[in-house]
């Protein structure tokens, strides 16, 4: 191709457009592809892109060492890049995976700094975020009252920063917490 850029580039929004359509196994094979392009032409950042996708794809069809092998290795392509926010976001999200999938308790501590991270960049849906996965990870716990708190916390902060996507995922937590204390009506309302 006379534009290798750009083949890396629609490559990879075609595995973008596969998952939409939820055929995650072609969008696994797009992103291979992407990244492969985007090696051999030294693009770090769509190498970085399309292994944090990859990641995304991977963990839709339970593979779930194979997403973290992908985030882990997207959040460190980020940092070499410089760009901390996409880094903690992998790193928070690869968290909830060992957490919620592996048992791992040690990702408590990874979501808690990308937390730390996000309040102290005033990052507000990327505390959201992680209020959120702290939240479902208190629930796993059985500790209602923290997961509660955690929900109250990123819903304040993603209707702050307008974002929809984030709020949805509180607002599923919430129902959960609702459901914890038995309070069918509150999680019919989230």
């Amino acid at each position: 191709a006379s534009d290798p850029h750009g083949l890396a580039t629609a490559t990879g929004e075609l595995g973008i457009v596969m998952m939409e359509r939820g055929d995650a196994a072609e969008a696994c094979r797009l992103y291979r592809r992407a990244i492969e392009i985007a090696r051999a032409i030294g693009n770090r950042r769509g190498i970085a892109l399309n292994l944090l996708n990859l990641g995304n794809a991977e963990y839709v069809q339970g593979r779930v060492g194979a997403a973290l092998r992908a985030y882990t290795e997207a959040a460190a392509g980020f940092e070499v890049l410089g760009d901390r926010r996409a880094a903690a976001f992998l790193r928070a999200n690869a968290a909830f995976v060992r957490f919620s999938i592996l048992g791992d308790v040690s990702a408590e501590n990874d979501t808690m700094a990308a937390l730390e991270f996000f309040t102290a960049e005033e990052h507000l849906w990327g505390a959201a975020f992680c209020h959120e996965h702290l939240a479902a990870m208190a629930l796993r716990r059985d500790d209602v009252d923290e997961a509660s708190a955690h929900v109250a916390a990123g819903l304040e902060l993603s209707e702050k920063a307008d974002n929809r996507w984030v709020e949805a995922h509180l607002r599923r937590t919430a129902a959960e917490v609702a459901l914890a204390e038995h309070d069918p009506d509150r999680a019919v309302a989230q």
